[in-house]
């Protein structure tokens, strides 16, 4: 709070010279001029306070108070006047009032209490933290189904798979009227399917029935394809792979894979067409097959 008071103040009875007698003026002089400055000089003295009456309005114990010094809050002019506050204006006192000034010096005294407290606090405390701007939230926007898909089903593989097919890759994509995966030997690549009714677990069975074909062309050879169609009770001379657009769980390749992906994921989405769901020591033989 800014608070502004002026006063202006009778001369001092221990300072204040004599008015002296205007002498004349100079031969010569132009009395016009001295006449017209003495005329033009603006009075001093907003106030016109008697002397004696002064003093004896004043009470006996009010000793006069020295003006606080703290800095630009308290400034004396030349004509006599007190501003507190830097955008203080002089005000001018009721012609003949006395004014106790008392009031006025306590509150000096008070601000420069307070000033003094503030340059007295201990350095090195903290200013309050000014709030920040608020934080910019980034809302990243969900996977499509088929990427979503792909981290639970790859989680769900036990087998270190890209150990035994170090040069192959696997891509997840939409749905494919027809068809639920595929394995290109050439390209080396497994594609999956995704397609939104499916579940993670019919998923993950796809690309293990994938990867069973993949292991089946990379490291199979005829002993070993002759081994697992005796396993399973699957003729000598049934062609391995199928032709024509046939359907690939009708073939013993086919048969390979799906019991691949009951071996690494459960029989819960078995599709096999050749044989029923592989018993324990058929997935032994597979296990056999694959890793020695």
């Amino acid at each position: 709070m800014v608070l502004g008071v002026s006063v202006t103040a009778p001369p001092s009875p221990a300072t204040t010279a004599p008015a002296s007698t205007p002498t004349a003026p100079a031969p010569g002089s132009d009395e016009q001029a001295v006449a017209s400055a003495e005329h033009s000089t603006p009075a001093r003295a907003e106030v016109a306070l008697d002397t004696a009456q002064l003093r004896s309005s004043e009470p006996a114990s009010a000793a006069p108070a020295s003006p606080a010094t703290a800095g630009p809050v308290d400034r004396g002019d030349a004509d006599g006047t007190i501003a507190i506050g830097d955008n203080a204006s002089p005000a001018a006192a009721p012609q003949g009032d006395l004014l106790d000034l008392a009031p006025l010096f306590d509150d000096l005294d008070r601000l420069a209490e307070s000033a003094a407290a503030s340059e007295a606090a201990p350095a090195g405390v903290a200013e309050a933290a000014q709030p920040g701007p608020a934080p910019t939230t980034v809302t990243t926007p969900p996977l499509p189904n088929h990427l979503a898909m792909a981290a639970s089903a790859l989680d769900a593989i036990s087998l270190d798979w890209q150990a035994l097919l170090p040069d192959w890759r696997v891509e997840f994509l939409e749905g494919r009227s027809g068809y639920l995966g595929s394995t290109w030997p050439a390209k080396q690549l497994i594609e999956v399917y995704v397609r939104d009714a499916q579940s993670p677990e019919d998923v993950a069975h796809i690309l293990a029935h994938e990867i069973g074909h993949a292991i089946d062309v990379t490291l199979n050879n005829t002993e070993d394809r002759a081994r697992w169609r005796a396993t399973r009770g699957i003729a000598a001379d049934t062609e391995w792979f199928v032709c024509c657009g046939r359907n690939d769980f009708f073939s013993p390749a086919g048969d390979f894979a799906e019991s691949f992906a009951v071996w690494q994921v459960g029989a819960g989405n078995y599709r096999g067409r050749v044989a029923d769901p592989p018993d324990a020591a058929q997935l032994a033989v597979m296990s056999e097959l694959v890793l020695s």
